[in-house]
């Protein structure tokens, strides 16, 4: 009982992201304690370049909040979370970033798949585009994971799925959760 009272007091008063992975490697009675606190699902990002103040998990005021960006998304449809340094605050708003890509069929890479977002899209005419790609996660069309690509020329804006295999024919991607239930 005396590790539960102690390992709520640090979290709920220095809940910082890094006292809740300190609180998890000390032994496996707070590991337990940690793993037990249900997490917010419903902490989905907001499509505004307002800059706001107020955490999306405990509605308090912060001074320098901490921005969530969802970065697998394509820049036009690009979402923020906002939350305060509290560590329960920021992994709901990471599970919920999570959930909701993946409601949208997309999944999150652990790691970039190139270092630059130029990429060379295939077209019909077995030429090739130069265009910008979402390096940070791919879009499931159908069984197939697909790289999301986009370019413009004067007048119109082209999107594109490429198949990851076009690029990667022998390479598996590596999501972030990919056994998590969501």
């Amino acid at each position: 009982m005396e590790t539960h009272l102690i390992v709520n007091m640090l979290l709920d008063y220095l809940g910082t992201l890094r006292h809740w992975t300190m609180a998890r490697v000390l032994c496996r009675e707070t590991r337990a304690i940690v793993n037990t606190r249900p997490y917010m699902d419903d902490l989905y990002g907001a499509r505004t370049f307002i800059r706001q103040n107020q955490c999306m998990g405990c509605f308090k005021h912060v001074e320098k909040p901490r921005w969530l960006i969802y970065t697998a998304l394509p820049i036009e449809f690009r979402r923020y979370a906002v939350t305060c340094h509290h560590y329960h605050c920021q992994v709901s708003a990471l599970f919920s970033m999570i959930r909701d890509l993946r409601s949208n069929s997309i999944h999150v890479l652990k790691a970039p798949f190139q270092d630059t977002l130029d990429i060379a899209v295939p077209r019909s005419d077995g030429s090739e585009t130069p265009a910008k790609a979402v390096i940070h996660g791919l879009v499931r069309v159908g069984n197939e994971y697909c790289i999301m690509t986009r370019w413009s020329d004067i007048t119109k804006n082209f999107q594109k799925n490429v198949p990851w295999t076009h690029y990667f024919p022998n390479t598996s991607p590596e999501f972030i959760f990919k056994d998590l239930d969501m």
